[in-house]
């Protein structure tokens, strides 16, 4: 049942971006708009909030289309949690050795 609701979805999104595109030139006005850097303003979305928000429904297609989308998700928590852990510990480092140099440059 969840293939079916997926197809149905696809078909509808389609129409709207259809309706909502276009292929023409852009015109003086667009042309004059601010262009705004999306990476400025938003964030990747971490796999651990894609697992915490998604997971049950991912699990659920796992189950329909007998994929491991689920477990793949898993390991890329874990690698991102690992490289997290690491910048943390660095930085934390960097922080002590920055202090360090403060009190010995007080002294």
């Amino acid at each position: 049942m969840v293939f079916c609701l997926f197809a149905m979805d696809e078909r509808k999104i389609a129409k709207q971006l259809s309706c909502a595109m276009n292929s023409d030139p852009m015109t003086d006005e667009e042309k004059s708009w601010a262009k705004v850097d999306i990476d400025k303003i938003t964030q990747v979305t971490s796999y651990r909030k894609i697992k915490n928000r998604l997971g049950a429904f991912i699990k659920s297609v796992d189950g329909a289309l007998g994929t491991s989308f689920t477990e793949k998700l898993e390991k890329l928590v874990e690698q991102e949690k690992a490289e997290w852990d690491a910048k943390s510990k660095n930085k934390l480092v960097v922080n002590n050795q920055q202090k360090h140099k403060l009190r010995k440059n007080q002294k």
